[in-house]
């Protein structure tokens, strides 16, 4: 027992000493921040919130970091107040001014100030502190605190060892009675000795010395190893009981845009992500997030927000394959705007997605509230020629709508939409409607029907059977399974794909469970329609392959993109960017006309600079560069290009000129880095 003791205690020694004594470690920050974290929170902040606190680099995250931590810990974000925050500093200003009078300890940093801040005040005190034969006692009293993880009724003892400097916390097995006596010269192992003399001395301090929780006793007479888990761990780590710190993490990770917009407030979420081939055989990522809450302005009958959504896709080897943002609007008015209020809200939308192996990271900021949420997923994008299982999709409703190659909706087929929900719930008796695709099966085999199974954690089960044979789409399969006779539980269900062998080719499985709640709500959701869809995918395709350093099929999709219409700038960009990178250096310069002949574009001219360079055509690069340098300003690759122009043209002075400009750039670069 006292073995488990040593390792508590060391335990928390560390996790202490990691705040209390970090001396050096954040010397090199303000006075402000550094006096915050060593004197003001230590005792209430998370190691995953201290963690993540190390790891920020400037005062602006620093900044927006305390305020998320206190935004966190808000009772009641409907008020003006943050209670907690002013109840803290409430109990700092009492420690400071009761505790550690007379000594060179601050009171906060007293082991009574330490508890004090964390759980508050006691709801009874006892002080022994001149009493005969004893050294300086005071018990502190607590009950209540079950919500917490900690006992419903305990006491926390300080005491004066050897009746001199601070209080001490008082450790039943680390101290045990013998040590809150003044004269005790029996066996230091015989605890039913030592308690007998300190109850003739006081009954009160002797009736916790062994057990600081009421009422819990032990036919052996022994210090209690609960009390000690409770002072040396359950105290210390009942600040974080209640507490979600995911958001510390998030700031960590989404910095770069939390910071700039001054988001402040993270709001947990579910999501889901779902793989679908369209007819032309792309796969298209179908996303969903359902924030736990949105708050909106309320102007007359108007609900109203800004949305912002950004999106990164990064490859195995932590390459940034495709980027996107969009700003989302959402106005209610009305029925909209009263139905609203007591429902939930959920974004949804879709992309392309070239074959392989990604992590997709989202960002959802409400620009209104400074509220945010993310998620962060694996994708894989089946590039092979198996037959295989696509994504299950477990939908609670299906909806017809346009079927139109250039108009489609998420998580839809041929202009069927599948709602699903990011949490596959679903209510007793409700139809649940089971769609997924069959991959590949053109050329890779015979596939002669599909099984599919529930199974539930208390028994419930359902089987079923579909044959190609009744099915008139064999690649998209969309099954309604009546979920009645199933009851409240979780659910597993496995669909499996068989040969006409009877062999298993593939099979997929997927979590569901039924609810209790028969009047389960579901979210009105903010969809982001395609009206323009077979260009914007094939732009997407061909910038992700590009970005793959797949130029030849990055070609094929740019090109079609373009051609289907030659005036839009940015599907220009991008073919020309990818022409660049292929050394097609003309082409570039004739599709460059376009824009910068008639209408000065400036989003050209690198691009129609560097192109005239590589022919050798100086006198028109020259032109471009310095278009580009009165339009965005001096760039030193873009002077240093400019001075060999001139040299190849015979401009000597021009080019001694310009490379003047561009030394005085890196001095001035030098200078600011030393300074």
């Amino acid at each position: 027992m006292k073995n488990i003791f040593i390792k508590i205690l060391i335990c928390s020694v560390m996790m202490t000493s990691l705040i209390l004594t970090a001396g050096d470690k954040y010397d090199h920050l303000d006075h402000k921040f550094t006096n915050w974290i060593k004197k003001e929170v230590p005792f209430i902040i998370t190691p995953a919130e201290l963690k993540v606190f190390n790891l920020l680099s400037t005062n602006r995250e620093r900044e927006v970091f305390i305020e998320m931590f206190w935004n966190h810990r808000d009772p009641d974000e409907h008020t003006s107040d943050n209670e907690f925050k002013i109840e803290h500093y409430r109990r700092l200003k009492y420690v400071n001014h009761h505790f550690g009078k007379g000594t060179s300890t601050p009171g906060w940093k007293t082991e009574m100030g330490r508890i004090y801040t964390i759980l508050g005040e006691p709801n009874q005190i006892q002080n022994y502190e001149n009493t005969s034969g004893i050294y300086p006692v005071v018990i502190w009293f607590y009950h209540g605190m079950n919500k917490y993880g900690l006992p419903d009724a305990f006491n926390v003892v300080f005491f004066k060892q050897y009746g001199a400097g601070d209080f001490e916390l008082y450790s039943p097995v680390k101290h045990g009675p013998s040590n809150l006596m003044v004269h005790y010269k029996g066996d230091i192992n015989d605890y039913l000795s030592q308690y007998r003399q300190l109850r003739e001395l006081q009954k009160e301090v002797a009736d916790v010395s062994l057990s600081l929780i009421e009422g819990h006793s032990s036919n052996v007479i022994r210090p209690s190893i609960a009390s000690d888990i409770l002072i040396q761990k359950k105290i210390k780590e009942m600040p974080s009981k209640k507490l979600d710190d995911e958001y510390a993490s998030k700031l960590l990770q989404y910095k770069e845009f939390i910071t700039m917009d001054h988001s402040a407030k993270y709001i947990s979420s579910t999501s889901v992500i779902k793989i679908i081939r369209d007819n032309n055989g792309d796969n298209i990522v179908n996303y969903k997030i359902e924030p736990k809450k949105l708050s909106m302005l309320q102007n007359s009958d108007l609900l109203s927000t800004d949305l912002e959504i950004n999106g990164s896709i990064i490859d195995s080897k932590n390459k940034v394959i495709f980027n996107f943002e969009k700003k989302i609007p959402v106005r209610l008015d009305g029925s909209q705007s009263g139905s609203a209020r007591s429902m939930l809200f959920a974004f949804e939308d879709s992309f392309p997605m070239v074959p392989g192996d990604y992590k997709i990271n989202l960002l959802l900021r409400n620009r209104l509230s400074r509220e945010f949420t993310s998620f962060e997923k694996q994708l894989h994008i089946n590039g092979n020629n198996l037959i295989k299982i696509g994504d299950l999709l477990l939908g609670n409703k299906t909806t017809k709508g346009q079927n139109s190659p250039d108009f489609v909706k998420p998580f839809s087929y041929n202009g069927l939409r599948i709602s699903v929900s990011p949490r596959n719930d679903f209510i007793p008796g409700q139809s649940l409607y089971l769609f997924f695709q069959i991959l590949n099966s053109e050329s890779s085999g015979i596939a002669s029907k599909i099984k599919y199974s529930i199974s539930g954690d208390k028994g419930g089960k359902l089987t079923g059977q579909i044959r190609f044979t009744d099915i008139k789409d064999k690649k998209n399969i969309l099954e309604e399974i009546p979920l009645t006779g199933l009851g409240i539980d979780y659910y597993l269900i496995k669909v499996e794909l068989y040969d006409e062998e009877n062999n298993i080719i593939d099979s997929r499985e997927e979590d569901f469970y039924i609810s209790h709640n028969k009047f389960l709500k579901r979210p009105w959701v903010v969809s982001q329609n395609k009206s323009n869809w077979i260009n914007e995918k094939r732009s997407i395709l061909g910038i992700q392959y590009s970005n793959k350093k797949e130029f030849k099929p990055a070609l094929v999709h740019l090109e079609k993109a373009y051609f289907s219409n030659p005036l839009i700038i940015s599907t220009a960009l991008n073919y020309c960017s990818v022409l660049f990178k292929v050394k097609k250096y003309d082409e570039i310069i004739n599709i460059g006309r376009t824009f910068t002949e008639h209408t000065e574009n400036h989003k050209f001219y690198t691009l129609m600079a560097l192109s005239s360079h590589a022919l050798k055509k100086y006198d028109t690069a020259i032109e471009y560069y310095r278009k580009y340098i009165s339009y965005y300003g001096e760039n030193i690759h873009i002077l240093r290009s400019l001075e060999k122009c001139y040299l190849k043209s015979g401009n000597t002075a021009a080019a001694a000129a310009v490379k003047k400009r561009s030394d005085l750039i890196v001095t001035n670069k030098k200078s600011e880095s030393n300074g």
